[in-house]
């Protein structure tokens, strides 16, 4: 599991003759293009040594969260130390060893524990004080991110 830092987009759009500012999160832009730029230099690195590395199609965040490389928010948004929420997770598999294991069940910032912000600042609700993942289904980004052909809930 590995991860970079990405920066935030901010651009400004005109509606109605007004500048609108826009904040793009980083993880919309060139998440193919930083992921195989990371897996190139990971495999340039690996292969004086003879090890091998692969692309791994699986759930990054959770995998981030679970290895200690991150901690989630509240919010259900993965921070890492030194990166904030700004980066990039990228999951490989290679046949390097690994001397210890990490793994562990993904936890909450301590921060966040008595935190009630984002809790606050939801609009829809799916941030709960009783749980630690969001109720996806209820989430505006979430159903955002769908293909177009899916319908917007009611």
């Amino acid at each position: 599991m590995v991860t970079a830092p990405q920066p935030q987009f901010r651009f400004i759009l005109t509606w109605r003759s007004e500048p609108l500012p826009v904040t793009v999160p980083p993880t919309y832009l060139f998440n193919r293009e930083t992921g195989t730029q990371i897996g190139e230099l990971l495999a340039r690195l690996l292969e004086p040594t003879g090890y091998h590395l692969a692309t791994a199609i699986l759930p990054e965040k959770l995998l981030a969260g679970s290895s200690g490389l991150a901690a989630y928010g509240k919010n259900n948004v993965t921070y890492v130390p030194g990166m904030g929420s700004f980066h990039r997770p990228t999951a490989f598999y290679t046949d390097l060893p690994c001397s210890d294991d990490p793994w562990r069940a993904p936890a909450m910032m301590d921060r966040c524990q008595k935190c009630t912000a984002c809790l606050h600042a939801c609009p829809s609700g799916a941030i709960v004080p009783d749980r630690f993942l969001v109720h996806a289904e209820w989430c505006i980004t979430f159903h955002n991110e769908k293909p177009g052909r899916v319908p917007f809930p009611a």
